[in-house]
């Protein structure tokens, strides 16, 4: 038998499926927003107990997607730009020696500063499931 649970079976489906429609939009949420906009209380249980079923029901706090996917508008784009090239580069074999400029500016170095601090942070995490 155990214990029995805080939250009953009701309260998960309607925490899913907030989960679920708030995910359509990509916008970075921890475990109390997403509580507080199913409709559920954090006084019938913890955090933590939440988290946990979301868990078990496959979903993680991931590190959200940084590029977007590839559309097919782009990659026809892509792929005529690399038979240009490799047309290009047939044609010139010197094509990157004289007809490629590079600027080099030590004045215009870009800095970051402590990346991993904003890759830690909780609005580059997003809950998916593993495989989204």
């Amino acid at each position: 038998m155990g214990r029995p649970r805080k939250v009953d079976e009701r309260s998960t489906r309607k925490l899913i499926r907030c989960l679920q429609s708030l995910g359509d939009t990509r916008v970075a949420f921890t475990v109390k927003p997403l509580v507080a906009e199913s409709g559920l209380s954090l006084n019938m249980a913890s955090r933590r107990t939440f988290s946990r079923i979301l868990n078990e029901n496959g979903y993680g706090y991931f590190q959200r997607r940084k590029k977007g996917l590839l559309s097919e508008k782009d990659r026809k784009i892509r792929k005529n730009f690399g038979y240009k090239i490799k047309k290009e580069l047939k044609r010139n074999s010197n094509f990157s020696k004289n007809e490629v400029a590079f600027y080099l500016d030590g004045v215009s170095f870009v800095h970051k500063y402590n990346p991993m601090s904003n890759a830690g942070s909780s609005n580059s995490k997003v809950w998916r499931k593993r495989g989204e």
